[in-house]
């Protein structure tokens, strides 16, 4: 009797999962392919015109111009530029943070320029008790430099550059609700 009852019950529940798994999977199909989380957020992320923009790279090796990042074709706000050096040259380099309507150049200083041997991370940030320039026309170049020479080997720093911009109605598109 004891037995009947245990494979009774067994199979009860495997009607009962079986009848769920039915259900769940229905369900899933009948969802729109779109439906769901964002696996990643792209770049810009837009609401209602106003658009953020991030961008990353890891600094460029044998070149005295570590990063180059190329702002949107609109009026930007800056809100940080950041450059980390994981790896710093061997010997002391005199870095650069600025931006230039021209590619490698650092026309205009984002933060003073800095000597460094050891790992540092530098941040030109809109919300520092002393904001940078923090507007950039479009198509503006946001540039880390090295201004003492150009690193080879393992004299070469290593790191990332990171940029985070706003602009409003990003490229003359108009977004709504």
């Amino acid at each position: 009797m004891n037995l009947k009852w245990i494979v009774s019950s067994l199979a009860a529940i495997v009607i009962v999962a079986g009848g769920f798994a039915y259900y769940v999977n229905t369900k899933l199909a009948s969802l729109p392919s779109n439906f769901g989380a964002v696996p990643s957020i792209q770049s810009p992320l837009c609401v209602n015109g106003v658009c953020e923009y991030f961008y990353s790279q890891s600094f460029r090796l044998a070149s005295s111009t570590l990063c180059d990042i190329l702002t949107p074709n609109a009026t930007s706000t800056l809100v940080q530029a950041t450059a980390f050096i994981a790896h710093p040259a061997t010997y002391s380099q005199t870095y650069e943070l600025g931006y230039s309507s021209t590619q490698d150049a650092t026309t205009s200083a984002l933060v003073a320029s800095w000597t460094t041997t050891s790992t540092s991370t530098v941040n030109a940030t809109t919300t520092a008790t002393a904001p940078v320039d923090d507007l950039l026309q479009p198509n503006t170049h946001v540039v880390f430099n090295l201004s003492t020479s150009t690193a080879t080997g393992a004299n070469q720093a290593t790191g990332t550059c990171s940029v985070r911009l706003i602009t409003v109605n990003g490229n003359g598109t108009s977004f709504s609700n």
